[in-house]
């Protein structure tokens, strides 16, 4: 590149994007890191979309006829991050909930084995098929009528809000779309709340979707083309609240509680390929110096200069 933005002025924009990747990342909610996830975890969510608690103020999403979604503020297991609103037929109180919970990685959630970690893992098939046990409201078909696809769709859909990771950057026609979405896709007859509601069965989860289709269809082309994708690696399920039982805690049938995603990134992974971007930028501009410096040691008066 010639001109006055040389390859020094390349370098410095490099850095600067950089940078700026580094203080969107900070700014946002923080993924919560593996070290932290597990059984038995405190967990705090502050459902008042007016309080900012403790560190990132809440998103929500209002639906006419079923209540807010959207992310909400809240610490799990000592670290602050958002919680994503999937679920639509168990609530909590408005204010600040206190609990306990598992949180399970996504991609731990092993397709046919129910090992009690996590609300919903054991519903597959769908409504009215009792062969299958309580089964999903929406019926997607097979592959799809199961808890470890149904969660990988709404984590992606929570990935397509407008402000993502931030938080849906409005309460608007778009994010309503999303958020009925995936209510809809995790509506099933294990809870009985919202299970005909209309708002959800029937409202519009068409706005702002790809290509013209809904929400629901760019769900399952996500999943069905990215199965094994390092995405769904990236988020966890919240599951509570829970009680001690004779090997570790079990869900409390008298205290159940909310069923969220967080972000579950661990941590020093990003400073790592933050820093190791860095270095590869300082090795390339060392480089390039030294080489600059050996061209212009040998290159006669006058050449590198020119006239006022």
């Amino acid at each position: 590149m010639n001109g006055k933005w040389g390859w020094q002025g390349s370098f410095q924009i490099a850095v600067a994007a950089l940078l700026l990747a580094a203080g969107v990342a900070l700014a946002s909610p923080v993924p919560v890191p593996g070290s932290q996830l597990g059984t038995g975890l405190p967990v705090e969510v502050q459902t008042n979309p007016a309080t900012s608690y403790p560190a990132y103020p809440s998103y929500p999403v209002s639906v006419s006829g079923v209540g807010v979604g959207g992310g909400f503020a809240g610490i799990l297991n000592g670290v602050p991050t958002t919680f994503w609103c999937v679920d639509s037929q168990i609530y909590l109180s408005r204010g600040t909930n206190s609990y306990l919970a598992n949180a399970v990685r996504l991609t731990d959630l092993n397709q046919g084995v129910w090992d009690g970690k996590t609300r919903y893992e054991d519903v597959s098939g769908y409504k009215g098929d009792s062969a299958d046990g309580p089964g999903w409201v929406l019926n997607l078909g097979d592959p799809f009528n199961s808890a470890e696809v149904r969660f990988r769709m709404a984590a992606w859909l929570v990935s397509q809000y407008s402000g993502f990771p931030a938080g849906p950057s409005a309460n608007d026609l778009q994010n309503q779309a999303i958020q009925r979405a995936i209510w809809r896709i995790m509506l099933n007859e294990t809870e009985t709340a919202n299970q005909t509601n209309s708002s959800i069965l029937s409202g519009d989860v068409s706005t702002g979707a790809p290509a013209g289709g809904t929400w629901i269809d760019a769900a399952l082309s996500y999943v069905s083309a990215g199965y094994s994708d390092d995405f769904f690696h990236h988020w966890a399920i919240v599951s509570g609240g829970l009680m001690p039982g004779d090997d570790g805690y079990v869900f409390d049938p008298n205290n159940k509680k909310q069923t969220f995603l967080v972000r579950a990134a661990p941590e020093p992974g990003f400073y790592g390929l933050l820093a190791l971007g860095l270095a590869g930028l300082l090795w390339a501009f060392q480089k390039r110096v030294g080489t600059s410096t050996k061209t212009l040691s040998g290159t006669q008066n006058g050449t590198c200069h020119t006239k006022a």
